[in-house]
């Protein structure tokens, strides 16, 4: 589906995974299945978004350093005076 973008097998591929007795699985292809239009445009799409969620992840690294939440040790970020 994916190398040829096509997404007309989706219905019977997640029907698969509901119908192959293993949990994970049947869990996953119920999550796909709740937003299936979305997952289709998905393989449809050439787009690519994976720059700009690159940069919402640092932006929301430096919005947690500024507000102090990043998890660094307090003694590494006393100044010595």
């Amino acid at each position: 589906m994916l190398d040829n973008r096509d997404a007309a097998p989706l219905p019977t591929w997640l029907d698969a995974l509901s119908h192959s007795g293993l949990p994970p699985l049947a869990g996953i292809a119920g999550a796909l299945r709740e937003d299936q239009h979305a997952v289709a445009q998905g393989i449809a799409t050439t787009y690519c978004s994976v720059v700009n969620e690159g940069r919402i992840t640092d932006i929301k690294l430096q919005k947690r350093l500024m507000a102090g939440r990043v998890g660094v040790p307090p003694s590494a970020t006393a100044s010595s005076s």
